[in-house]
């Protein structure tokens, strides 16, 4: 009798914790870049350099919404590389001609790996699920600077942990929105083709720049997503719709013709 009571405790003890076994994940990197292809670079050459900056390798510890005593997760892919690779395909796609594998050029883009994060938190019915990536751009542009920190943090709500496959979904959509969100900084895409730029630092609060009436080049945006506001007034620019890149940013037409009316 007592040994068929131990055996049904022992049986209720492994059905309650299988629930909770957790093995080590090894995620595949693999981030997905979506962007509008924009010529803002006209084929001029930018200098790509990556370093990975984590002050941690391991990128999170699996464990469900319940518990934090999950085994860790790590990549075997090559940080550094997976993120080059889409720097240099998301520049490609704005215009510009990216290279590497040269020592020094008077156009730079360095991109700091700052942080790949993947935590649980627990709630009273649910839990939560954190993913969060950093990166750092700092580009040079004839001996002029521009620094910019860029960081996506994302959350989702679940009643259980998430699969492996799940798990390296939310994984690779943190640091795919955090690449794009470097992509499509109008700022530092008219920095680095700009001829006359300016050091710019988001670090701190950035002055406010003169405006310079300079001659600008027109470019037409070759698919349906829409820009950001005009730089000069404010106003959503349109699908397709010509933009005019100066030295002060990206601006409407109407802007730029009042720009090159004034002495």
């Amino acid at each position: 009798m007592r040994k068929a009571l131990l055996a049904t405790n022992l049986l209720f003890m492994v059905i309650l914790t299988s629930g909770c076994v957790f093995f080590h994940q090894k995620v595949n990197l693999q981030p997905e870049v979506n962007i509008a292809e924009i010529n803002y670079g006209n084929g001029i050459e930018v200098l790509v350099k990556v370093a990975d900056e984590r002050p941690e390798k391991v990128i999170g510890h699996k464990g469900g919404v319940f518990t934090t005593n999950g085994e860790t997760i790590t990549t075997d892919r090559d940080v550094e590389k997976i993120v080059f690779e889409s720097i240099m395909q998301g520049l490609h796609k704005q215009g510009f001609n990216p290279i590497a594998n040269v020592e020094d050029s008077h156009r730079m883009l360095k991109v700091e790996i700052r942080n790949i994060a993947y935590r649980t938190s627990h709630g009273f019915v649910t839990g939560a699920i954190h993913t969060a990536a950093s990166i750092k751009a700092v580009a040079t542009n004839n001996g002029k600077t521009y620094e910019k920190m860029y960081v996506v943090e994302n959350e989702k709500r679940s009643f259980f942990g998430p699969s492996d496959d799940e798990t390296e979904e939310l994984i690779n959509t943190a640091l795919s929105q955090t690449l794009e969100k470097l992509l499509q900084d109008q700022d530092l895409l008219v920095f680095l083709q700009n001829k006359t730029a300016t050091n710019i630092s988001f670090n701190k609060t950035p002055e406010k720049a003169p405006v310079v009436a300079q001659p600008a080049e027109a470019t037409l945006v070759k698919d349906n997503t829409p820009l950001k506001k005009c730089s000069k007034c404010g106003r959503e620019i349109e699908r397709n719709e010509t933009i005019c890149i100066t030295t002060t940013g990206v601006v409407c037409p109407e802007c730029f013709e009042k720009l090159k009316k004034q002495p």
